[in-house]
């Protein structure tokens, strides 16, 4: 079997969250493919951001944290990455 662990990202991707639903907390995973700007944002239904995850450089590689909605109401969230070119969005259900 092959070992990926260990393997950098070749390319820059968003993961889907799990558990998802969640409450109250839930994991996003994401890569890195090479060292630049990593903006990750969380935003309503309505367009408002409500939290900023990441804003910092990032060197290659995978990268996974927690996003907890604790102090959120129960609704569709979108959480969007920004990584030099590539953007992606993604949506999290948080049901309380």
């Amino acid at each position: 079997s092959v070992d990926n662990e260990n393997q950098l990202p070749t390319e820059f991707s968003l993961y889907q969250n799990y558990p998802n639903p969640f409450n109250p907390s839930t994991v996003i995973k994401y890569s890195v493919a090479e060292e630049t700007l990593v903006t990750l944002n969380v935003y309503n239904i309505l367009g408002t951001k409500v939290a900023t995850l990441v804003n910092e450089k990032k060197t290659p590689g995978f990268y996974e944290l927690n996003f907890g909605g604790e102090k959120l109401p129960s609704g569709v969230y979108v959480y969007r990455i920004e990584a030099g070119n590539f953007t992606a969005s993604k949506k999290m259900l948080l049901i309380k």
